[in-house]
C-alpha cells in the first residue's frame, strides 16, 4: 500500500505536465483572430460574458472566450480541457484545431 502513494503522485505529475500547452513553436504564426473563430465556433454558446445563469448550461462564470483579455487568462487549464476532449462537450476538435489552440496559449496568446 505503501508504494501506492509515489506510483499515483508519479502519474498525476505526468497528466498534469502532458496537458501544459508546452513551448512554442519556432516559427509560429498564431494570433487572437486565428483562435477566436474557433472560440466563436465552439465555445460562445456558454463561455461569453452576454449570457448569465442558466443560459451559460452550467460554464463557470469566470471563464469567457468572447474577448482576448478573457480568453487569455488560463492556459493551462483551458488547454487540458481542450486536449483531454473534455471541452468542447458538443465533440472533439479537430487536431488542427486543437493544435491552434496550443500554439496560441505556448506563444504566450499574441493579439
Amino acid at each position: 500500500m505503501r508504494m501506492l502513494a509515489p506510483l499515483v503522485l508519479i502519474l498525476t505529475t505526468a497528466a498534469m505536465t502532458a496537458c501544459s500547452p508546452g513551448a512554442c513553436p519556432d516559427g509560429a504564426d498564431v494570433a487572437w483572430a486565428d483562435v477566436e473563430v474557433l472560440f466563436t465556433e465552439h465555445c460562445t454558446s456558454c463561455h461569453t460574458s452576454a449570457l448569465s445563469g442558466a443560459d451559460r448550461q452550467d460554464a463557470p462564470t469566470d471563464i469567457d472566450f468572447d474577448a482576448y483579455e478573457t480568453a487569455r487568462q488560463d492556459p493551462t487549464g483551458t488547454w487540458t480541457q481542450v486536449h483531454l476532449g473534455a471541452m468542447p462537450p458538443a465533440g472533439a476538435l479537430s487536431a488542427d484545431d486543437k493544435e491552434t489552440i496550443r500554439v496560441w496559449y505556448a506563444c504566450e496568446t499574441p493579439q
